[in-house]
């Protein structure tokens, strides 16, 4: 298993001295003006589509712990649903959607939504 599996927001990995610590959580609350957040429908799920939905809440509740252990100085919330895994084409759009992101966590210093 790779990092993203086992900590998916490798921030206990830091060490804290003088230094800010931003961290850049993947797994926010989705934002309706991306992609449909699809409910899994119990009828005609597969076990692949149920163990994929147990999967990302998972690693949503592990980033959540973690950002709560760790306390980052600056939290940078990215919407889960900005983006599906295959989107490489839209790499500009994200890139951009990441700039505003941080810019705005910055301005606030909030540390968590």
């Amino acid at each position: 298993m790779d990092g993203g599996v086992l900590n998916p927001l490798p921030i206990n990995h830091v060490t804290r001295k003088e230094n800010l610590i931003i961290a850049v959580n993947l797994e926010s609350k989705p934002d309706k003006q991306y992609s449909v957040i699809k409910k899994l429908d119990t009828k005609t799920s597969n076990s692949l589509d149920i163990l994929q939905a147990s999967y990302y809440v998972m690693r949503r509740k592990m980033s959540r712990m973690i950002i709560d252990l760790y306390r980052p100085d600056v939290v940078v919330n990215i919407p889960y649903n900005i983006c599906n895994l295959w989107d490489y084409h839209r790499a500009e759009f994200l890139v951009q959607k990441g700039r505003e992101y941080i810019d705005k966590a910055l301005k606030s210093k909030t540390k968590i939504e």
